[in-house]
This record gives C-alpha cells, sequence and structure tokens, in this order.
C-alpha cells in the first residue's frame, strides 16, 4: 500500500454510487451506493413528511414529482390531488428525495441544501480514504470523472470537499464518454449512457467530444424507477409490494426488481405470472412490456413528445444522425458504446441496436467497453499523470 500513495486516486461519482481506486487497477476498490445509512443517520436531515395522503393535502408546501415541483395553489395541484395515485408517488417521491437515496439532482432549485451536500460528501470521502483505500489524502491526485450535464454548482462544492476538506494534492476532471472510449480501446464512438438522472447521447470524434451534437432526455433511471413504481401499485396495490412500509427497502426493492427481474425481447406472447412475494404477482409479459414502453415510447407517439421526453431512437435517428457531418456518420454509428445502470438490463442493447438499424442504411455496430472507470485508470496510469 506504501507503493500505491503515489498513484492517483480515480473517482466516479454518480448519482446513486461512488467508484474509487488507484490509477492502473484495471478495477475499482470499492463500489459504493450512495444511499448507505451510515452517511445520513448522522447528519439530522429528517424532516417529517407524513404518510397519510389526506394530511398531506392539506399542507401548504410545493409537492415534488420526479419531473418538477408543483404550486400548491396551482390548477396542477387541484389534479394531483384527486389522484391518489400519483399523490401516492409525489409523496414516495418526497421522501426518498429528503432521505438521500441519490447524491443529487441536475435541475438545482432555490432551496438546494449545498451546505448538507458539501457535509455528506465530506463523510463520504472520509470514510472512502480511511476504510477502502488506506492512505493519506494529501499524498495522491485525484482523477474526477465528470458527467457531460454535471452542473456548475455541484462541481464547485466537489472541488471545494476534496481540495479543502479532504485536502487532495490536485485535482483533474475527465470527461465521461472520453473515458468509455479510452476502455474500449477506440477514439471515435457514440456513447449512450443510460443514467439515473437523464439518458446521454454524446458524439466523440478523436476523443473529443462533439458538443454541438449531444442530446438527452428524462427518459432515464429514475423516470424508470417511479413510472414501475405506480404501475406495479395499480396492478398489485400499495400494500401488497414487499417492504412497502419501510423508505429504505422499498426504495431498494423497485431497484432490485428493475434490475434483476425486468428485460427486453421481441416475443408478442409471453404467458404466466411472475411471483414477487408470497401474495405478490405480476403477468411475465408486464416485466418486458414496462421497460420497452417507457423508455421506447412507440414510433407514431414520437411527433407529440415534449422535448425533454424524446424517445432514445428518436434522438439518435431524428437529431444527431441528421446534425453529424457526413464523414462522420459512418465511423460513429459503427462503434456505439452503451453504458449506465439501465446498460444491464438484459436485452436492451441489442434491442436499441436492432431499432437503430431499422431506420438507417448505416450498418450498426455496438463496442464493448470496460467502462469510464477503467478508461480513467488507463489513462491515469500514463507518465503524464
Amino acid at each position: 500500500r506504501q507503493l500505491n500513495q503515489y498513484f492517483p486516486v480515480v473517482l466516479q461519482i454518480g448519482s446513486r454510487f461512488i467508484k474509487a481506486g488507484f490509477a492502473g487497477d484495471a478495477t475499482p476498490l470499492c463500489n459504493l451506493q450512495t444511499n448507505n445509512l451510515k452517511w445520513n443517520q448522522h447528519l439530522n436531515r429528517e424532516i417529517c413528511i407524513t404518510d397519510e395522503i389526506n394530511e398531506l393535502t392539506q399542507t401548504g408546501s410545493a409537492i415534488l414529482t420526479n419531473d418538477h415541483s408543483i404550486d400548491p395553489h396551482g390548477d396542477e395541484f387541484s389534479k394531483l390531488k384527486n389522484n391518489n395515485e400519483k399523490l401516492l408517488i409525489s409523496t414516495i417521491y418526497c421522501k426518498d428525495l429528503i432521505n438521500s437515496q441519490w447524491l443529487w439532482n441536475y435541475d438545482i432549485s432555490s432551496n438546494f441544501d449545498s451546505k448538507f451536500l458539501e457535509n455528506l460528501l465530506e463523510r463520504i470521502f472520509h470514510d472512502i480514504y480511511q476504510t477502502e483505500l488506506l492512505i493519506d489524502a494529501k499524498m495522491c491526485k485525484i482523477i474526477l470523472i465528470e458527467n457531460i450535464f454535471l452542473p456548475i454548482p455541484l462541481k464547485n462544492i466537489l472541488s471545494y470537499t476534496l481540495l479543502n476538506h479532504i485536502h487532495a494534492r490536485s485535482l483533474i476532471y475527465v470527461s465521461e464518454p472520453t473515458m468509455c472510449c479510452i476502455g474500449a480501446g477506440i477514439q471515435n464512438a457514440l456513447v449512450i449512457d443510460l443514467g439515473w438522472e437523464a439518458t446521454t447521447i454524446v458524439p466523440v470524434y478523436d476523443l473529443r467530444i462533439i458538443h454541438n451534437n449531444i442530446e438527452s432526455t428524462n427518459r432515464s433511471g429514475k423516470y424508470l424507477h417511479y413510472e414501475i413504481l405506480e404501475k406495479l401499485i395499480q396492478v398489485v396495490g400499495f400494500e401488497k409490494l414487499p417492504s412497502f412500509n419501510d423508505k429504505y427497502k422499498l426504495f431498494e426493492f423497485i431497484e432490485n426488481f428493475i434490475s434483476k427481474c425486468c428485460y427486453i425481447n421481441d416475443k408478442e406472447n409471453i404467458e404466466g405470472d411472475f411471483i414477487i412475494s408470497d401474495n405478490c404477482k405480476i403477468p411475465n409479459k408486464l416485466r418486458c412490456d414496462l421497460v420497452k414502453k417507457l423508455l421506447f415510447p412507440p414510433q407514431d407517439l414520437w411527433p407529440n413528445l415534449d422535448s425533454n421526453e424524446k424517445s432514445i431512437i428518436d434522438l439518435i435517428i431524428n437529431k444527431i444522425l441528421i446534425n453529424l457531418p457526413i464523414d462522420l456518420r459512418t465511423k460513429l454509428f459503427g462503434n456505439i458504446i452503451i453504458t449506465g445502470g439501465l446498460s444491464h438490463i438484459p436485452g436492451i442493447k441489442s434491442y436499441i441496436a436492432k431499432q437503430l438499424q431499422q431506420l438507417t442504411t448505416i450498418p450498426i455496430e455496438l463496442v464493448h467497453s470496460l467502462g469510464p472507470w477503467s478508461g480513467a485508470s488507463l489513462y491515469g496510469s500514463t507518465f503524464l499523470m
């Protein structure tokens, strides 16, 4: 470990995970979930939000949904009060947000608690250095993998915490799509990141991001999480969901359901039921249709969707492909990298490739990448660092 003290530390910080390790290693030493209770329970941020829907409707505060906040005195709030399912989802979302089931939202509002986030990050980083990396932070540089849409205020908090609280020797930001390309051993690619806050499609040529052609949509991990939760409540009922009365376990249940039970295939006739628990079961077909319809709406609905709700396939074909220079199209579409948490859903990569190939004559090829962390580790192991 003494030798490793002078190697750069590679950090990848997502909304729901943190990966940390040393440059030159094949895999990170730790891969931690950001909703770990041991970090949150000492920060005294338990704000009382009632479990009862009727009590929530009588409060004067705005209601948060997975898209935006709602004015309690507006027409949208009146409609929400009459929809118990939507109101229940809003209640659960509020609890998840306040109990730090994820680190941050990219749509930073005026009531953004920057001091709480700074204290939480300091606790997390101290724990990583003391119990996982086992080194003095002052002895190492840090390579921080940056999401392409990371807001400047969050970037400032990260920089301040690492340089002033953790006392890192230096801090270098590298872009996530570029590191994905390095992890795949290529210089040109179309990187599709199915993340928690947003799904981003980033063209990379010669390890340089083509910023004019970046596209994004809200059809992401957070959107899928709460839409699936709402659908399960409609099908089986809220009280039948496992751990429905535990704010932490319910969140983990939905995430496990997405990662372990959902999939995508082209079969139309899927029979039988899938048993979730003793008194909770859903049709097998629903496990496939949920992801397919939520992330990839039918083509006839594309013209009616808002700009932030566009289909991933629609953005690639009708935005990126059309606007890219002609000489780059074949090079980038021949190297498509699909990464992010939702990329682990069985069948989703082949489904995207098949849908793209049906809408364009350009040959579509998927490229496997070791991921942005491994790419940054390889990058940081050079003598230049």
